[in-house]
């Protein structure tokens, strides 16, 4: 199965090590149209489908066994669970011009959960968590 993500599931970041080095293959980059957050109490990003910012991301095809692993770590339990931290919702997937490439599924943060809307912290505005990164450092 193909996903999309945009964080530290992203080649070479810490999650992509623990849980796609090795275990996916590497599709292509693409785009998701909303906006990325940082978190007040973690080091990872938030995406939320509000909003028009294209979120640079890395499209991977997994084995069902590595997907159903990287759903635990992102806190997704079920589909419509208040609990999930994030939710897997199918988004279509853009070229650098726009056009749609494919629908994938893709974690988007759960604010549906007050407790988790409150952790949202600052805009990532180049929509690219990598560059965040490398300028926050």
């Amino acid at each position: 199965m193909r996903v999309f993500v945009y964080g530290t599931l992203r080649k070479n970041q810490y999650n992509y090590n623990t849980y796609y080095k090795d275990k996916s293959q590497f599709i292509s980059y693409g785009y998701i149209k909303g906006t990325l957050y940082s978190l007040k109490d973690a080091i990872y990003p938030a995406f939320i489908e509000e909003g028009n910012t294209l979120v640079l991301g890395e499209i991977y095809e997994l084995e069902a066994t590595t997907s159903s692993r990287a759903d635990t770590m992102e806190g997704y339990i079920s589909k419509g669970n208040i609990n999930n931290e994030y939710n897997k919702t199918i988004l279509p997937i853009y070229d650098i011009g726009g056009k749609v490439i494919d629908r994938l599924p893709v974690y988007t943060f759960n604010i549906s959960n007050p407790i988790h809307k409150q952790r949202l912290k600052d805009i990532i505005p180049s929509g690219d968590y990598i560059d965040y990164l490398n300028k926050k450092n």
